[in-house]
C-alpha cells in the first residue's frame, strides 16, 4: 500500500510540474524599443501612397526573462504615407512612411509606433507611428539634389505601441522543425490587397452611392504536414487585412465583425464553422450581406495559397472563385 501511495504522490507531482512548465504568454510592454531596417532603397517621388514597405528586425526581441519573442530577421511591415519629388525653386522632396508591426515567433503582430510616447489625444495616431524625414535626421537620410533617399539597410528604432502577449513556446528548433504542433506563416497585407482586387473585378460595384455589402467568414487553415496545425492568428490576421482591403475599395462595404458574430450567435453557429451555400444564405439574411467570402489558407511548403470562394447570398450560388500565392520569406 505504501508503494502504491508513493506512486500516486509521484504521479501527482509530475502532473503538477508539467502544468507549471507549460508555456504561458509573455507580455511585451508598451514603449519597448524595437530596431528595424528597411529591406529596399526608397526614394521620394517613387511608388504611391499606401504601398507596403518591408522591414526586418535587426536584433532579437526578448521578454522580461529573456524569452525569445521575435527573432532577428523577423519580417516587419509598414506603408508609404507620402512621396513627392523635389519641386521648383529648391523645394525638397517628401518621403513619409510607417513601420506598423513586426511578426512575433507565434505569428502575433506586435504593433509599433515611431515615438516613445503616444500622440496626444485628438492629434491622431499618424504622428506617433510615422517615420518622417524630420525623424530620420542624420540616421541614413541622403539628399541628392534635394530628393530624399533612404538606403536599403537603414535602421530605425521603433517602440511597441501597446502591451502585447506573445507565446514563446512556438520558437522554431535549430533543425528548422517547430517546437510546438502549432506554427505560424507570414502573409503580407499586399497579398490580401491582390485578393481584394480580384474579388472586386468579379463583382462590379453598382455605382453611385450604392455599395456591395460583403461578409468575410473565417478561413479554413491547412498546414503543410498532417502532424502540424497553423496558428489561428494566421486566419484572424488574413480576415482583418482582407476586410481592410475590400473596405478601402470604392463601392464596397464590409460587414463589421461585431455584426458578423451577432449573426452567428443568432443562428447558433459556432465561429469557424465552414460556410456552405445554405449557411451563406442564412448569414446573409441576418447580417445584411449580399456576398460572403469564404475559403482556405494552405501551406504548401515554399508558398502559401489563399483560395477564396465568394457566395451570392440571395441564391446561394458561387459569384466567383479566386486565389493568390504568397512566397514564404
Amino acid at each position: 500500500m505504501k508503494k502504491v501511495g508513493l506512486a500516486i504522490i509521484c504521479l501527482w507531482a509530475l502532473q503538477a510540474l508539467s502544468l507549471s512548465l507549460q508555456a504561458t504568454p509573455v507580455k511585451l510592454g508598451e514603449r519597448t524599443p524595437v530596431k528595424v531596417a528597411v529591406k529596399e532603397t526608397l526614394t521620394s517621388g517613387e511608388g504611391k501612397v499606401g504601398d507596403e514597405i518591408a522591414f526586418e528586425l535587426r536584433e532579437d526581441l526578448c521578454g522580461p526573462s529573456r524569452e525569445l519573442l521575435a527573432k532577428k530577421g523577423a519580417p516587419a511591415y509598414g506603408k508609404l504615407l507620402r512621396t513627392k519629388r523635389r519641386g521648383a525653386f529648391g523645394r525638397p522632396g517628401k518621403l513619409d512612411l510607417t513601420c506598423d508591426y513586426v511578426v512575433a515567433v507565434d505569428g502575433t503582430r506586435i504593433p509599433l509606433r515611431g515615438t516613445e510616447t503616444r500622440a496626444q489625444s485628438g492629434k491622431g495616431n499618424v504622428t506617433a507611428t510615422v517615420i518622417t524625414t524630420v525623424l530620420l535626421g542624420p540616421l541614413g537620410l541622403l539628399v541628392h539634389g534635394r530628393d530624399v533617399t533612404i538606403n536599403k539597410g537603414t535602421e530605425f528604432t521603433m517602440y511597441v505601441d501597446a502591451d502585447t502577449a506573445v507565446d514563446p513556446d512556438k520558437v522554431p528548433t535549430t533543425d528548422g522543425s517547430a517546437s510546438s504542433t502549432t506554427y505560424a506563416v507570414t502573409i503580407r497585407p499586399a497579398a490580401l490587397q491582390e485578393l481584394a482586387q480580384k474579388i472586386s473585378a468579379a463583382i462590379p460595384a453598382p455605382g453611385g452611392q450604392a455599395k456591395v455589402i460583403i461578409g468575410i467568414a473565417d478561413f479554413a487553415l491547412q498546414a503543410e504536414k498532417d502532424s502540424m496545425q497553423l496558428d489561428k492568428a494566421v486566419g484572424k490576421n488574413a480576415v482583418e487585412d482582407l476586410a481592410t482591403a475590400l473596405g478601402g475599395l470604392k463601392g464596397f462595404k464590409v460587414v463589421d465583425r461585431t455584426e458578423w458574430d451577432k449573426a452567428l450567435a443568432t443562428l447558433k453557429v459556432e465561429p469557424g464553422t465552414p460556410v456552405d451555400s445554405a449557411l451563406a444564405k442564412n448569414i446573409g439574411s441576418q447580417a445584411g450581406a449580399q456576398f460572403i467570402v469564404t475559403g482556405t489558407i494552405s501551406d504548401r511548403g515554399k508558398v502559401v495559397v489563399i483560395n477564396a470562394r465568394v457566395i451570392e447570398t440571395q441564391a446561394g450560388e458561387d459569384a466567383c472563385r479566386v486565389s493568390v500565392e504568397v512566397q514564404k520569406p
